[in-house]
């Protein structure tokens, strides 16, 4: 294998084990990639329509092993009851905290002209991703913040809100209990297959409209 398709691989292969995204999807992201590294000489679709396929086998087979729930049915949970305690609950939110703020700060609009807004929020990125995508020691680490006050004691609160929710889902987790270090959630092999109900994940309207059905 090439330089050049291992590079790929990489590419492929995170965006197969995310689960959020089938195979259509997955090529065009893919043929995006080659062509803006200007890879089309050195990877053929034919070699990225097999690695897909590869790559997709590999975690299915690997899912006939996943106790249930999986680590990452039971974060969803978690996130789903922090959006029931008025806490906006992203998954996948964009590359990084840049982009993760940007869908924060559009949720948080629709909040106040309704006359509403979050008590904090919650979010993990595709770069925070990555690490539970590793073999060994994998984690997923979350940001947190409370966007209206300047204090950390109530950044603070919003993270130990978080902790408590994780922990009554099964999830172990790490944090010093500071208003800037992120929550580690430890032992958290990212687990899930595509299925078409997984892009309901990361529809930022829908947290935002059960933001707004929150008393």
């Amino acid at each position: 294998m090439s330089e050049e398709q291992k590079f790929i691989l990489e590419s492929i292969s995170a965006l197969v084990k995310s689960g959020f995204w089938d195979t259509e999807e997955i090529e065009e992201f893919i043929a995006e990639e080659i062509q803006v590294n200007e890879l089309q000489r050195q990877v053929s679709e034919k070699w990225v329509k097999e690695t897909i396929e590869k790559e997709q086998r590999i975690l299915l087979k690997a899912s006939k092993n996943w106790h249930v729930p999986t680590t990452t049915q039971k974060l969803i949970k978690a996130f789903d009851q922090l959006i029931e305690q008025n806490i906006t609950a992203l998954h996948y939110a964009g590359y990084s905290a840049d982009d993760a703020y940007y869908e924060i700060d559009q949720i948080e609009a629709l909040l106040l002209d309704k006359g509403k807004r979050s008590t904090g929020v919650c979010f993990y990125h595709e770069q925070d991703l990555q690490r539970a995508f590793r073999d060994i020691e994998p984690v997923l680490r979350l940001s947190f913040h409370d966007l209206h006050s300047e204090k950390d004691e109530d950044s603070i609160a919003v993270g130990k809100t978080i902790v408590a929710t994780l922990n009554k889902n099964g999830l172990q987790t790490d944090w010093g209990q500071t208003a800037t270090q992120k929550i580690t959630i430890l032992n958290f092999p990212w687990q899930q297959v595509y299925k078409p109900e997984n892009n309901i994940i990361l529809d930022y309207d829908a947290v935002a409209d059960k933001l707004l059905q929150n008393k």
